[in-house]
């Protein structure tokens, strides 16, 4: 009989095993799903600051890009008040302009027009004579619009992305 009991408890072995299996499985699944929900709120905040410092980035680069819009109306208003852009003399302006590109920046070209939209004189020689009547900015400017910024476009005497 004692061997038929040994030949009955080597079944319930595996069957204990397996429940003890079983029960550990199921005592580390609160710490993984633990786990998981920390991961969850972690990326979270990592999300949430991220978004943040964008915003802060983005105000920044609005006060920025503020100030140099003030910088170049400010440019813009002198060098329109200056005689040799408001008197009829194109070579004078051309020469005031020669000496000002230096000063300014690759993206930024000043162009003094005529009436009609024709390039008079330009911080960039090449674009003396140039129609510019069709560009909106130049349109407003033409209107009678005291200050108005253009976006940024090829520029048609280089080639070049300018504001």
């Amino acid at each position: 009989m004692r061997h038929m009991t040994d030949e009955a408890a080597a079944p319930a072995a595996p069957r204990l095993m397996r429940r003890l299996l079983l029960v550990a499985l199921l005592s580390l699944l609160p710490v993984a799903l633990l786990g998981l929900h920390d991961a969850w709120r972690l990326r979270q905040r990592e999300a949430d600051d991220a978004r943040a410092g964008l915003g802060r980035a983005l105000e920044l680069l609005g006060g920025e890009q503020a100030r140099v819009l003030d910088g170049v109306r400010d440019v813009l208003s002198t060098l329109r008040q200056a005689g040799p852009v408001r008197g009829g003399d194109p070579g004078a302006c051309q020469e005031l302009m020669g000496r000002l590109r230096a000063e300014y920046p690759a993206h930024l070209e000043a162009y003094a027009l005529d009436p009609s939209g024709r390039v008079r004189c330009s911080t960039e020689a090449r674009a003396v004579g140039l129609d510019l009547s069709d560009r909106p900015h130049v349109r407003a400017a033409l209107a009678g619009v005291p200050f108005t910024l253009g976006h940024a476009v090829a520029s048609r005497a280089t080639g070049r992305r300018v504001l």
